[in-house]
């Protein structure tokens, strides 16, 4: 009978079972230990905001809807970002700094550099 070992936060693996061979440390295995660091810190971001979510797509909606006074308000206090003034710049800039909290444990390391290295040169 072939052995799953299963784990929420690592891959499936079907392999024979080895004892002590936990989902973590073949993980470890595959990646490395300091990858492992930021695998653990994108997990723990994603547990700690999970309440934020229903927060951001609230937020989303409201600059959308161009609801300015709630919108700054959500930010500040929701994801600890200020609207610096009522700028169309100052506000997609804090909603972008958002995003970008909010979108962390899904960016590839690097990604956003590179992007704004790019941006400048179309």
């Amino acid at each position: 009978m072939p052995f799953v070992d299963l784990h929420l936060d690592f891959p499936v693996t079907f392999e024979p079972y080895v004892m002590g061979m936990t989902p973590y440390m073949k993980a470890v295995q595959r990646v490395g230990f300091q990858d492992m660091h930021v695998h653990q810190a994108r997990l723990n971001h994603l547990n700690a905001s999970q309440d934020k979510f229903r927060l951001f797509n609230l937020l989303l909606k409201l600059y959308k809807n161009e609801k300015l006074t709630p919108y700054k308000l959500s930010a500040e206090r929701n994801f600890d970002v200020s609207v610096k003034s009522d700028r169309p710049e100052d506000i997609n800039v804090a909603l972008y700094v958002i995003i970008a909290k909010v979108m962390w444990p899904f960016a590839m390391p690097g990604d956003n550099e590179r992007s704004v290295d790019i941006s400048p040169r179309r």
